[in-house]
Parts: structure tokens; sequence; C-alpha cells
């Protein structure tokens, strides 16, 4: 019964990770997880089982993304895969917000701490999911973990997307250098004729803004961890910003 019980567990909290086949809002995430843990603790008063002790180990399972043998409160092998709850929502978040595979037309807002988009990505506009509260809700759901995840995709992205911007650039060495040259002898037809002969400029002006929109979201979901932090542990953060400076 105990096992029939967690199974649904699992398996209910994998499937409200999406919504009409779209992310569902970690805001409303944290809401039905709550929702469905106040459920199983009700049904704990009236069963000799304890099951908010696997209902942990199902949590640390599905936001745990490396291998379960670093886990001491689990037997299962070290080959099973984890972090599978982690690894749909960080997926969804890098080729949506970041790559805008749906080219929804996404851009980072500073003023206002989120993404927006020119329509709506899957069932929501961006700035519906990418917000600092939106953003501290992955926290409190996924933890640390899903933190590290998401920050470890982001910056393997920024580091491929340096390396092409590089390998463009070396590429185009000399007409770059042309352009400069007749930027600073002001010029203005050479310039013009030289800028035609880069190659795959629109690409690597791509590669930048791609890089820019990476870094911008690890610089929110960092914010948003140190904002739940601050709230759950106050002292650690306290210690954390002033050995941050």
């Amino acid at each position: 019964m105990r096992e029939g019980i967690l199974g649904n567990f699992r398996r209910r909290l994998l499937a409200v990770l999406k919504a009409d086949n779209d992310l569902q809002r970690p805001s409303v995430l944290e809401s039905l997880i709550h929702r469905h843990l106040n459920i199983v603790y009700l049904a704990e008063q009236h069963v000799s089982m304890d099951l908010t002790h696997g209902i942990q180990e199902v949590l640390l399972t599905e936001a745990f993304s490396g291998p379960v043998c670093s886990l001491h409160l689990f037997e299962e092998p070290a080959e099973q895969l984890t972090g599978s709850a982690t690894e749909v929502v960080c997926i969804w978040y890098m080729e949506n917000i970041v790559k805008d595979v749906s080219g929804a037309g996404i851009l980072f807002t500073p003023i206002h701490k989120c993404f927006k988009s020119t329509r709506p990505v899957g069932g929501y506009f961006a700035e519906s999911v990418t917000d600092l509260r939106e953003l501290q809700a992955f926290v409190r759901v996924f933890g640390g973990y899903g933190v590290d995840r998401l920050d470890r995709m982001m910056k393997d992205h920024t580091a491929a997307l340096l390396n092409c911007t590089d390998t463009s650039l070396r590429s185009n060495c000399e007409v770059l250098e042309a352009v400069a040259g007749s930027m600073h002898s002001g010029d203005r037809i050479k310039r013009e004729a030289f800028s035609r002969q880069i190659v795959d400029l629109e690409t690597v002006i791509g590669f930048c803004i791609e890089g820019g929109q990476a870094l911008a979201f690890d610089q929110l979901l960092a914010e948003a961890a140190g904002l739940v932090l601050g709230e759950g542990a106050p002292l650690i953060y306290s210690l954390r910003t002033f050995w941050g400076g």
C-alpha cells in the first residue's frame, strides 16, 4: 500500500509538470504539490505507516540530478536515472526562453527583471514564467539541485556560444580589420562594402544575443535563489552576503 501511494505521488508529480502539453508555472506547480502533500499527510494519520519519509525520497529523487549513489537515503542502483522532474523544467526554460526555439521574440527587460515575449510561449507570455516570483517558486520546489542543474546548463550553453562566436570572428578577422580601418578613416563606402563581406554576420549576432539571454537568466536565477535562501536560512544568507562583499 505504501509503495502504491508513493508511486501515485511520483506519477502525479510528473503529470502536473505540464499543462496542456506546456510547462506548468512554477508557482502553480508549488501549490499543486502542497495540496497533494496535504492529502498524503491526511492519509498518513489513518494508516500505520511512514509516508512522510517516502514522500521526501520521491521529491529528492525527482529533483536530484546526480548519481543516486551520492544520496545516502537511497538503496537504488547508481545507474538509475534521477532528477527527471528537474530535467523537464530546466530543458523547457533553456529551449523556450534562452534559445527561443518557437520564435516568440524573447527579450530580457532589466527594468522589470524578467523576460518578455511578443507572443505567448506555449500557454504563457514569457514574463509569466520568468519573473522573480516564479523563479523563487522554482527554487522552493527543486531546491539547490534544480538551481545547480539549470545553472550548469546555462553555463555550458554560454561556453558553447562563445566558442562559436570566437570561431566566426577568427574566420572574419581580415574583413573585420578592414571594416575597422575604414571606420577610422571615415570612408563610409568602403566600410559598407567590407561589412557586406562578413560571413554569417546575422549568425554571429544571434550567438551574442543568445549568450546574453543565458547570462541574464542565470543572474535572475541567482537572485531568486538568494531571496529564497534569505527567507529560509537568514543566518547562512547573511554570512554569504558578508563574505561576498
